[in-house]
C-alpha cells in the first residue's frame, strides 16, 4: 500500500513584500495527518506570513505548496475551504451572533453538499468537543476571552477540515485558558500548524517545532531536541533550563532573560 501523502508539504517556499524585500526564504515543512507541528521565533521572524501562505491568503514568491498530496494552488476555493481552516490571530466576532449560529458558520462551506441533519450532527459535535453547549444560546458579546476563543475553536472544528491552521491561538488568554485551550487543540486528532509564543508550553502540545529566525528556519525537530541552550540563546536571547514535573515526570521547561 502507497503511503498517505502528507497532509502539509512546503518545499523551499519563500516570500517577498512588494518591496522585493524576502520575508520568508526557502522553508521545507512537512506535516503528517494528525501530527501537530508548533512555529516559533521572533516578532517578525515570518511565522504569521508561513501560516498565511499555508492558508491560501498569500501566494509564494517561490517554492511549491500541497495539502494531502495536491498543490494548493490548483484546488478550487470550495474545496480549500473544507480542507482547511483557520483561527487568525485577529478576527473580530460580531457580537449579536448568538453562539450556535457563530460555530454554525463554520459549516457555510458545505451548504449546497450536506444534509440539514448533517449540518447540526456537525456543529452538536465541534460544540460538545469545546465544551460550550451550555453556551449555545448566549451572545457571543457576553462571553470571556477564553470562552469565545473556545467558540471561534468550535466554528473551525464544524468545518471537519483536515488540517487546523491556528496563528497565536492563545493570545490574550490567561495561563489557565492557554493551558486548557492548547490541551483541547492536541485531543484533536487534526494535522495542526500553530504559531505559538509560550515556549513553555510546547511539550505538552506539539509533536515537533519549526524554528523560524529573519525568515529562515533554524531548526525542525522534537521541542526537546530543538529547544536546546545554544539554539534558544542565540534566537529567543533567553537561558533555558529543564526539569521533570513532579505530577506527570514529563520534561518540563522554564525560561529566563539570558546573562550572556
Amino acid at each position: 500500500m502507497a503511503p498517505r501523502p502528507a497532509a502539509v508539504e512546503a518545499r523551499a517556499l519563500s516570500w517577498h513584500d512588494t518591496r522585493g524585500r524576502g520575508v520568508l526564504e526557502a522553508i521545507d515543512l512537512e506535516v503528517a495527518a494528525g501530527e501537530r507541528v508548533a512555529i516559533v521565533g521572533p516578532n517578525g521572524a515570518g511565522k504569521s506570513t508561513l501560516l498565511r501562505l499555508i492558508a491560501g491568503r498569500l501566494r509564494a514568491s517561490r517554492g511549491t505548496l500541497r495539502i494531502a498530496g495536491r498543490a494548493l494552488d490548483a484546488m478550487p476555493h470550495g474545496e480549500r475551504a473544507r480542507t482547511l481552516a483557520t483561527l487568525a490571530q485577529e478576527e473580530a466576532i460580531d457580537g449579536r451572533f448568538r453562539v450556535r449560529d457563530y460555530v454554525a458558520l463554520g459549516r457555510l462551506p458545505h451548504r449546497t453538499s450536506a444534509t440539514r441533519h448533517e449540518q447540526d450532527a456537525a456543529v452538536d459535535d465541534a460544540m460538545r468537543a469545546c465544551g460550550i453547549v451550555a453556551l449555545a444560546a448566549r451572545p457571543v458579546a457576553s462571553l470571556s476571552g477564553g470562552e469565545r476563543q473556545r467558540a471561534r475553536l468550535a466554528r473551525a472544528i464544524a468545518q471537519r477540515p483536515s488540517v487546523l491552521l491556528l496563528d497565536e491561538p492563545t493570545n490574550h488568554l490567561d495561563l489557565a485558558a492557554r493551558i486548557a485551550l492548547l490541551d483541547l487543540v492536541a485531543g484533536l486528532g487534526l494535522a495542526t500548524v500553530a504559531v505559538v509564543h509560550e515556549l513553555a508550553l510546547l511539550p505538552r502540545f506539539a509533536d515537533r517545532v519549526l524554528v523560524i529566525d529573519r525568515g529562515r528556519a533554524v531548526a525542525v525537530g522534537t521541542p526537546d531536541a530543538v529547544l536546546e541552550p545554544e539554539l534558544v540563546r542565540r534566537v529567543f536571547g533567553l537561558e533555558v533550563y529543564r526539569a521533570l514535573h513532579p505530577a506527570s515526570g514529563a520534561t518540563a521547561l522554564a525560561f529566563d532573560r539570558s546573562v550572556a
